[in-house]
């Protein structure tokens, strides 16, 4: 910790230090597509338990550090100066389309649903990175704002070796009174307050502030209540919004895909113990193969987001919660044993 004295650590131990999402210098190292993608994380998750184990141990092995998850719905939030923010932004969570919110284009002209809401997570996210219009094109149909993220120019979304990396889209989120009701008034008043969220009492007042075509507006929602339109197996309150197409009123957000989990780090046993590479080995740390022949570090274990392999490419929503209660187990569980061996 910087300006404290380095201290040793003895013994057993069990590593849970997080991932990434909040280091832009190791996205760009490992996860380059996405990089420049705002991030749900805290300024803490940097990483920090990789580079220490590294240091310490180079035959280390990693697995799956290419793979970073991309959460279809975080809200667009603008700081003061008007610049889109993209550090720790707030996440839309499923739960809200799961209570019957809409996503739809922001393009000024139309306001056409284009996904099932209930879509898997990468599914959605390619839909919005197609359907979405640009963060700076959205910026300039409000008030000719601008953004950092714009004034780098196009040079910096590419590298002549590793292709074009994804830009920011936005897209709108939209719930009726009942489907805020069925989520929670009392969060998205929280939304609300803190300014990724609007209220509407009018489809008309929803429509201006989306800078989109009113009569596309109603439109859609018409569409959605009669079970028209992009394919839903589940439609939540859709009676709500031909409701809301003729009185209103509608809670209004834009949304946009945002870095969320690194599925990659320190390869793992079935024990929890974290894995290298033999000392005569050639394996390549970072392109570690799940059948190369790995043997564990003594003492060292390891669970949650520090370590990788376990959830494969993209892994399923609320999986994180359980990876930490499965592995934070098993690792307490042979780090005590390991310790009662050693004394």
């Amino acid at each position: 910790v910087a300006g404290e004295a380095a201290r040793e650590l003895r013994g057993v131990v069990v590593l849970a230090s997080g991932g990434f999402c909040a280091d832009r210098a190791k996205l760009q190292k490992y996860a380059w597509e996405v990089s420049a993608l705002p991030t749900t994380n805290g300024a803490w998750a940097t990483g920090d338990g990789l580079g220490l184990v590294e240091a310490a141990i180079p035959t280390v092995s990693f697995r799956d550090l290419a793979y970073v998850q991309v959460h279809p719905t975080s809200f667009v939030s603008l700081e003061a100066n008007g610049s889109v923010r993209t550090e720790s932004v707030f996440l839309a969570p499923e739960a809200l389309r799961a209570c019957g919110a809409l996503l739809l284009t922001s393009d000024r002209a139309h306001a056409k649903r284009f996904a099932d809401e209930l879509a898997p997570r990468d599914v959605l996210t390619d839909a919005i990175f197609e359907h979405g219009i640009p963060v700076c094109t959205w910026l300039a149909s409000r008030s000719n704002q601008t953004s950092s993220v714009c004034t780098e120019g196009p040079a910096a979304l590419e590298n002549s070796s590793r292709g074009r990396r994804k830009d920011m889209r936005v897209a709108y989120m939209i719930l009726s009174d009942a489907a805020g009701s069925r989520f929670g008034e009392g969060a998205l008043k929280f939304y609300q307050k803190v300014g990724v969220i609007q209220y509407f009492d009018s489809v008309d007042a929803a429509a201006a502030w989306m800078r989109v075509d009113l009569a596309a507006l109603k439109s859609e929602l018409l569409l959605y209540s009669k079970g028209d339109g992009a394919e839903t197996k589940f439609r939540p309150e859709p009676a709500s919004y031909a409701s809301a197409a003729e009185s209103g009123g509608l809670w209004v957000a834009a949304i946009t895909p945002a870095l969320h989990y690194s599925m990659g780090g320190i390869a793992v046993s079935p024990r929890a113990e974290l894995l290298r590479a033999p000392p005569d080995s050639d394996v390549e740390k970072a392109e570690t193969s799940a059948k190369a022949q790995l043997e564990s570090i003594p003492g060292l274990f390891g669970a949650g987001e520090v370590t990788g392999g376990v959830h494969g490419h993209n892994r399923l929503a609320g999986n994180s919660l359980l990876e930490c209660v499965v592995f934070g187990q098993i690792a307490g569980i042979h780090a005590a044993l390991a310790a009662r061996a050693d004394y």
